[in-house]
């Protein structure tokens, strides 16, 4: 039974069968096709729609990562940043109880001042200074907490800012990272997708289907793929269509087996039946000119070469081989 190339060819340019594995690698100088009228369109969809998919998972994968490690941050700073605020408020409360603290116990000394002064007998003038002095002291240790509170709560607040920086600065550092590491697994990617091209442009070229080697290398590229192809697989070429039986005769010096045509045209063009002598094409037929030809001709490949002086004729018969009849009239 025949093999099917047309079927076999069919199914790889729909996909099917195909082998897209990571990393399997094809060499560019695969046995080419035949004519410039590729047909591997769906074989480079299905192709490019893997091709796509993986893209997009990878795109999708570092996306994902991008976001949890995002969202892991901002947990972070806004736990933090709760702490801070929460430290900060406490701040003026904390100050202020010292102030109250301060007044009282500069009450309690005052009205001592004052009640000793009286039982000491001393002057309004002493007692005066006295106050005096215990004023300039309250006054003192007030705008000290003042200014020690304003102080901390100045700390606090650049803590804060500090906070929203560093975690404004993680998240940078982290998509850098993540594009950075999503760049690197796009280029892996993209040349397992060049891999699996070429694979797959080889597995089609086997068939004579050069339509993946034009998009990756030109058609013009492809073309001379082509054309070797056919000089090798004439018997593939000629089932698949893409080359003529007169094309299969000029490469292989015969015609395609159980194609009629060109024993007829060459009967015709004979003028006449065969001669005697078959036995593998030994025999021999007038042209009407003269000249005697091999029954090989009608075989496929003939080729006459009258020479001035000796007037031979030349032939190759069914096996190959090239012989020399003498001229006969």
């Amino acid at each position: 039974m025949a093999t099917d190339y047309k079927s076999i060819l069919e199914g790889l340019q729909s996909g099917l069968g195909s082998s897209l594995t990571a990393g399997t690698t094809a060499a560019a100088t695969a046995t080419p096709s035949t004519t410039s009228s590729y047909s591997g369109g769906g074989a480079q969809s299905y192709l490019d729609t893997y091709n796509a998919n993986r893209e997009q998972q990878i795109r999708d994968l570092y996306g994902t990562s991008l976001d949890r490690t995002k969202q892991q941050l901002q947990t972070g700073y806004e736990q933090s940043l709760s702490a801070a605020e929460q430290a900060r408020d406490k701040i003026s409360p904390q100050y202020q109880e010292s102030r109250n603290d301060i007044a009282a116990e500069y009450e309690r000394q005052r009205r001592n001042n004052n009640m000793q002064a009286t039982a000491n007998g001393l002057n309004t003038g002493a007692g005066s200074q006295m106050q005096l002095a215990q004023s300039g002291v309250y006054q003192s240790n007030m705008s000290a907490n003042r200014k020690a509170e304003n102080e901390a709560v100045g700390r606090a607040e650049q803590g804060i800012v500090d906070l929203k920086t560093n975690y404004q600065n993680k998240i940078a550092q982290a998509t850098a990272d993540n594009d950075y590491q999503m760049a690197a697994a796009l280029l892996d990617e993209y040349g397992a997708q060049y891999d699996r091209q070429m694979a797959q442009a080889a597995q089609l070229a086997e068939f004579g289907d050069f339509s993946m080697y034009a998009s990756i290398y030109g058609q013009a590229a492809a073309d001379n793929m082509a054309r070797t192809w056919a000089l090798q697989n004439p018997e593939v070429a000629y089932a698949q269509g893409k080359i003529t039986a007169d094309e299969y005769f000029n490469l292989t010096g015969k015609y395609p087996s159980g194609y009629a045509g060109g024993l007829s045209a060459l009967s015709g063009l004979l003028g006449g039946g065969f001669g005697g002598g078959g036995g593998g094409g030994g025999g021999y037929a007038s042209t009407g000119s003269g000249n005697v030809v091999n029954q090989s001709v009608l075989e496929g490949r003939y080729e006459d070469k009258n020479r001035a002086a000796g007037k031979e004729s030349s032939y190759t018969d069914a096996n190959g081989n090239v012989k020399v009849s003498q001229y006969a009239r």
